[in-house]
Order: C-alpha cells, then structure tokens, then sequence
C-alpha cells in the first residue's frame, strides 16, 4: 500500500506541477508571438483575452448572447465583449478605460495593448462566423490577473485533472499490486529461511519471467540450494563427530570404574574428578545430539519440573566443589514450587553450567547468591557471583560458542566456551530467554533466566 501511495503522489505531483508551470509561464507554441515586454502582469490581461476570443470565435453573435448572459459572474469579471453596436454582451456599464481601449480596435487594427504600473489592457476585433463583428477588452490587475488565472485554468481544468489523476492511480495500482506481489514472497521466503526452512524455492512462483526479479529468485534458490546441501553436511559432521567421542569416553569411564575399585582412597578423590568430568563431557555431547538443528524444529516439552526442588538438588550437588575457595551458595525463594515445561532433563545442565562458571571465577570466602522468584507470566532466576565481572561491551558475546573473555582465554582456567551457548540455546528451546549483566555496585557478575510458567500451575 505504501508502495501504491508514494507512486500515485509522485504521478499526482508532476500532472499538477506540469500543468501549472506550463501555464503560468504561458509555454505554449504561440507565446513567442506575443510580446509582454517589461509589465509582469500583462500575460494576465493577454491570456485572459486568448481564452476569450478562443471560447468565442466559433460561435454565432445569437448564441453567444444567451450563452455569455448565463455564465457565471466571475467568468466575465475583467472582461467586457461588445457588439458593433458598442454594448456590451452582458448589458454592464463601460468603464471610460475600456471604452478608451475599444476605440483603438477594428478591422484594420484587431489587436491592442496597454500596460500600465498597476494595470494592463489587451484588447481584440473578431469576426463571427454569421459575419458580425464582436471587440473584446481584457484587463488585469496583480491581484486580479493571478484570480483570473486560476478561475480560467483551474477551475474549468478540474475534470482534466481528476480524469488524469484517476488514470495514473490505476496505472500506479496495478504496477504497485504487481511489485508487492513479488516482494511478498522474497519476504516471506527470507523469513522461512531464517526460520530454517531450507527447502524453500521461489523460481517456480515466477515461472518463465525473465525480468529482474525472476533472475533474483533463481539466483535465492540457488542461495537456498547451497545452505541446504551445507546444512546437511554440517549436521551430519556434528552427529558423527558426536558418536565417535563416545566410544573412547565410554572406554575412559569403564577404566575410571576400575581404577576407582583398586585404587587407595586418596587416589580414589582425583579418579572422582575425572569420572565428574568424565560424565560432565558425556552430557554435552548428549546434549548437542539432542537439540533441534533448525528453528522449525522444536523440543516437545512434555515434562515438568519443579524448579524449586531441582535448584535445592543442584546446589546441593555442588557443596563439595565450593570448599577448596571455601564458598557458600546461597539458594533464596518465596515461592512453594515452580512449575515449567521441559523436555528431559535438560534444565539440569544449564544450572550446573551457570553455577560451575560462578564458582570458578567468584573470589574465596565469598558467597554465590540464587534467587527464584515469580514475574507476571514467567519465573525469574537469578545466579550472581562475586567474581571480576564481564566488560559491558562482552555481555551479548559470551554466550557465543568457543568465546571467551579476557579473563579466561586459557584452556588452564577451565571449559571451552561452550556452556553459556549451550545454556542459552536450551532455555530458548525452553520458550525462555537469558542474560548477564554487571552487579550495580561491579562485584561480580549476575546471570538471569526466565522461563514461561507451566499452564498445569
């Protein structure tokens, strides 16, 4: 529609703009026979007398009569037509200036002008053709000569206008129709694509064109083609990559179990870590095996879970791992439980991502705080450290895969950068959203999610 509008205005804008300037300035084929020397107003008294005399001329003397007594008084109002018997057509008085001007006019000497500072006189003999003979007298002021323009041109001019302004609108629409058409389905196309529809083709909406926007299409599907065939590869790449860590990390922790059953119990600690991390690499790869690959598809969330009891468990599950730095987490809510809709238990690991992060880079002797608590349709947790913090301007990008900050750039410091993406990625599968941000008073960092509330609650 915005489309259809902007091309009717432009349309609309130059009939009128032409139509006017051309006009006003008199840019008709005859205008360089007719010399208006220095008076600007005397085009008005000359032009208004060529309207007249061309109104008139084909016309017999008895016609004339009725039709210039009925027209309307503003038609006539600078001009006086007069007979051979010197009245005027419409019975009016004759002003002594016009009458000067009539007796300059005849047969012999058919055209006349006069200009003056605030005033100018055109005046002209014709001959009908029943053979009498009419002298018509023009005159113009600054004021008058712009009002008998406008009543001469543009009020006898409307139905030109509305006919031309008519045509060009259906013209404009049928153009406008046909643009929006093809732009509605790139648009809709892109948005299926962004969605993750890679099998969308848009050459067949335009069958056998061969204009711009068809070679546009092909040159999209082509695009789409290309993203589909990597996509696939990419996916296939992912899956196999997956499978093939599991077989030696299966090995791995069927030798920690072993190992843990001969070992003394000092050594028994360490293979305890390494069975944690163990398990830890186990549940991100299935995890990554899990999700969808594409915004099409979805996790069916036919689970749900109190969030309430699962945060308790969580931080309950990591007191041993806060006494070397001697932390305290500290779990606070209102609430008697919090139901949300889930698929497996997922949610599990985007905790204990949150809480492992806080934990490793909150200073010692100091406490981890979590918060659940209720906002309109959602419930809202918070997990805040006291740790260094994150530079405002990297707050969006740590939950990019593989980034990490300045503060731990180095595998030594632990994790891979995938954590925060893997926890971002499931909590929007989740319906949820998440974010970081600096406590006010910058002693650590503040991770916030927010899950819909379960329609069972």
């Amino acid at each position: 529609m915005r489309i259809f509008i902007g091309f009717w205005l432009i349309n609309i804008v130059t009939i009128l703009f032409h139509n006017v300037w051309a006009h006003w300035f008199d840019l008709n084929p005859n205008r360089a026979l007719v010399r208006y020397e220095d008076n600007p107003y005397d085009k008005f008294a000359v032009r208004g007398l060529h309207a007249t005399v061309d109104s008139l001329i084909h016309w017999e003397l008895d016609i004339l009569r009725t039709g210039v007594a009925e027209a309307p008084d503003w038609l006539f109002q600078r001009v006086f037509i007069v007979d051979e018997y010197g009245y005027d057509l419409r019975a009016r008085p004759i002003p002594p200036e016009v009458d000067e001007i009539l007796g300059k006019i005849s047969l012999t000497s058919p055209f006349y002008k006069s200009s003056g500072d605030e005033q100018s006189y055109a005046g002209r003999y014709i001959l009908l053709p029943d053979g009498n003979n009419l002298r018509i007298v023009s005159f113009s002021t600054p004021f008058y000569g712009r009002r008998v323009l406008w009543q001469l041109y543009v009020i006898n001019n409307w139905q030109f206008f509305l006919i031309s302004i008519l045509i060009s609108g259906s013209v404009c629409f049928v153009f406008a129709h046909h643009m929006t058409r093809d732009f509605r389905a790139f648009r809709e196309a892109t948005y299926g694509v962004a969605k993750g529809d890679l099998g969308l083709r848009l050459s067949p909406t335009f069958g056998r064109r061969h204009d711009e926007i068809a070679e546009l299409s092909r040159d999209f599907d082509n695009m789409t083609a290309r993203l589909e065939r990597s996509m696939a590869e990419q996916k296939r790449l992912i899956k196999d990559v997956s499978h093939e860590l599991r077989s030696p990390l299966a090995r791995i922790q069927f030798a920690l179990g072993i190992a843990h059953q001969k070992s003394s119990d000092e050594v028994k600690l360490e293979l305890d870590k390494a069975s944690k991390a163990a398990d830890y690499l186990n549940d991100i790869i299935t995890t990554i095996l899990s999700f969808p690959t594409t915004e099409i598809d979805s996790w069916d969330l036919d689970d749900v879970v109190d969030l309430k009891a699962l945060l308790e468990t969580v931080v309950n599950d990591f007191e041993e791992e806060t006494k070397p730095k001697q932390l305290r987490l500290h779990f606070e809510t209102s609430l008697d439980e919090a139901l949300v809709a889930t698929y497996s238990n997922t949610l599990v690991g985007v905790f204990e991502n949150i809480i492992r992060n806080a934990i490793h880079y909150t200073k010692a002797n100091s406490q981890i705080d979590i918060q659940l608590q209720s906002e309109g349709e959602d419930y809202m947790i918070s997990i805040c450290d006291q740790g260094p913090g994150v530079a405002e301007a990297e707050l969006n990008d740590i939950f990019e895969p593989f980034y990490r900050t300045d503060q731990a750039r180095d595998r030594s410091s632990g994790g891979y950068g995938l954590g925060l993406s893997i926890a971002q990625r499931t909590v929007e599968l989740h319906k949820g959203h998440i974010k970081a941000k600096n406590r006010p008073d910058q002693s650590g960092l503040c991770v916030e999610i927010n899950l819909p509330k379960s329609e069972l609650f």
